[in-house]
């Protein structure tokens, strides 16, 4: 179903598999250029922090993870990290299978393999940010507990929210039980 933001006007479709609210509105959470920070790139990396390879895109990621406008299947899974008090969203692809994220190979060590939009609330310092994470580092994380899926719409039980006992947007506008 889609939505008009009352907040900045954008129109967004919102679904199991998006962010649980406007993209655009994410988007300007964003401190660093695309929520890429430097030490998340190649060039620039300290050695202790997750990177992304050259030439991969993050808007095109973004876009892939928020449901932009492409072809192929996209979306992500958004977690809850109770230490942090942060809401996180992992792709569901890895990188180099989004669409129009660009080449993932590497002459130097393996990157991460998923991308993650971290603080999409936007409450830390760095603002929502990109960070990676490899598969096995990721479902440790959610097996510690140190990541917890986020709740269903009450209502309709597929759309993503943020808090437990929310009503999501669809049904909302919709008046419940239909989902998108």
């Amino acid at each position: 179903m889609q939505h008009i933001c009352p907040a900045c006007g954008t129109e967004y479709e919102l679904g199991p598999n998006t962010l649980p609210e406007c993209p655009e509105c994410i988007r300007r959470r964003m401190v660093h250029p695309d929520g890429l920070s430097d030490k998340h790139k190649p060039a620039t990396n300290p050695g202790n922090s997750s990177y992304i390879a050259d030439g991969v895109n993050p808007k095109a990621i973004y876009d892939y993870m928020s449901g932009g406008s492409h072809i192929a299947n996209s979306g992500c899974e958004v977690f809850y990290a109770p230490s942090y008090g942060s809401f996180n969203a992992v792709s569901y692809k890895p990188l180099g299978q989004i669409p129009g994220s660009g080449d993932f190979g590497s002459s130097g060590p393996t990157p991460s393999q998923f991308a993650v939009w971290v603080d999409l609330r936007g409450n830390s310092k760095q603002g929502t940010h990109l960070n990676f994470e490899d598969e096995g580092h990721l479902n440790q994380l959610i097996a510690n507990g140190e990541w917890v899926h986020v709740p269903k719409c009450s209502q309709c039980g597929q759309v993503r929210v943020y808090n437990a006992g929310d009503v999501c947007l669809n049904c909302q506008v919709s008046g419940g039980g239909t989902g998108s």
